[in-house]
């Protein structure tokens, strides 16, 4: 019973953040106003998610000169591999 409202809650909260990461994403596309407070909040929320595997993907020349970030990409494979060991393992 116990493992099941675990398995239930982090499989929510991953799909939570990636709700905030799509949002991000939708935001980052859209001329808005960073002073708003849901912009605010979704780039608090994931900026400190991003922002290292944004500096890994930069220390390769390929991603250098790319004028897309693909940090948000790699986040949605690394919460996709995430959920798939923690359906394995509960």
């Amino acid at each position: 019973m116990l493992r099941v409202l675990i398995a239930r809650f982090l499989f929510v909260f991953i799909r939570l953040f990636e709700l905030f990461f799509v949002g991000r994403v939708i935001i980052s596309w859209l001329p808005l106003d960073y002073s708003n407070p849901i912009v605010r909040f979704l780039y608090t929320f994931t900026e400190p998610v991003l922002a290292p595997i944004r500096n890994f993907l930069l220390r390769f020349r390929f991603f250098q000169s790319l004028p897309i970030d693909f940090s948000p990409l790699l986040v949605f494979v690394l919460l996709d591999i995430i959920r798939s060991l923690l359906i394995q393992i509960l």
